[in-house]
């Protein structure tokens, strides 16, 4: 037998909660739907609950943990492909393009840039 996926231990114990409010409203708003033995099914109901936390919750849990360590992973390596600050060329380009004099505090890339035009990489003021 496979194990369930983490999704479908997730519709496992919604269904299971939805069984627990309907024990609970069963005997606190007495609709009567279990006859006489309303308490026993929601104290059955609970323990079935209980036990399976104890069993399957810990390895859940750390199923849970591991789906958002991965996802979080994933959305940081998107959000390092779109991330354009350490491209020097990128860099440059924008600077020139809004007026700005190519960034001096940077290593070689800067410097060797700036050298080779300076009319191209000179402030509006400057030209």
């Amino acid at each position: 037998m496979t194990s369930l996926t983490l999704n479908q231990k997730r519709w496992v114990a919604g269904i299971w909660l939805v069984v627990l409010l309907l024990a609970v409203g069963n005997e606190h708003l007495a609709w009567g739907i279990f006859g006489d033995s309303s308490k026993l099914f929601r104290v059955v109901v609970m323990w079935a609950g209980l036990l399976a936390l104890v069993r399957y919750g810990p390895k859940m849990f750390e199923e849970i943990d591991t789906h958002v360590a991965t996802k979080r992973e994933l959305d940081e390596a998107a959000e390092r492909a779109r991330d354009k600050s350490n491209d020097a060329a990128e860099t440059d380009r924008l600077r020139r393009s809004i007026g700005m004099p190519l960034n001096a505090s940077r290593e070689p890339a800067a410097q060797q840039s700036a050298a080779a035009d300076r009319r191209e990489n000179a402030a509006p003021d400057e030209r």
